[in-house]
């Protein structure tokens, strides 16, 4: 192994902690290791059924867009979209919050590690970060796209979308 890695993650062992949970929420350890064929096609099945289902979010937030800006509406398409990914944002937030920061099931296995409990913590955070963002990018990229096709926009714009 690299020593550049090693000591990258004894320095910061919350990003090791990230990068697990989500390899476990993930499932690839699943798909990686798992001898069992069932096990390994219910989880393929899984997949695909939330690939769909992020799909027809993308699909409905661009159809939503194209509708206000065919109405002539174009203008409010960054507030929708804002408002959407943000409500989007919060719902997730509410229903994953107790399950990932309080009710986890390797709470004994953590807490036995040479780690701080605010590293935990910040990792549980840091995850809950990275999908908020990345449900609200498939919410956002849509709308931003079909707001760049009937707005002339300018580079502050722009980075109004990223940011």
């Amino acid at each position: 192994m690299d020593m550049k890695y090693r000591e990258f993650h004894h320095r910061h062992p919350g990003v090791l902690l990230i990068k697990n949970r989500l390899l476990a929420q993930l499932g690839i350890n699943v798909f990686r290791y798992e001898k069992d064929r069932h096990k390994k096609r219910m989880k393929i099945a899984i997949t695909i059924v939330i690939a769909i289902c992020l799909l027809v979010l993308m699909i409905y937030c661009g159809a939503a867009a194209y509708g206000y800006a065919y109405l002539g509406l174009a203008k409010l398409i960054p507030g929708v979209a804002m408002v959407l990914s943000s409500l989007i944002t919060l719902f997730f937030t509410i229903f994953k919050a107790n399950g990932d920061l309080f009710a986890f099931r390797d709470y004994d296995t953590l807490m036995s590690l040479p780690i701080p409990i605010r590293t935990v913590i910040y990792s549980r955070l840091g995850n809950m970060y990275f999908w908020n963002t990345f449900i609200a990018s498939l919410v956002m990229v849509p709308m931003a796209i079909v707001y760049t096709l009937f707005v002339d926009t300018s580079f502050p714009v722009l980075l109004f979308w990223i940011g």
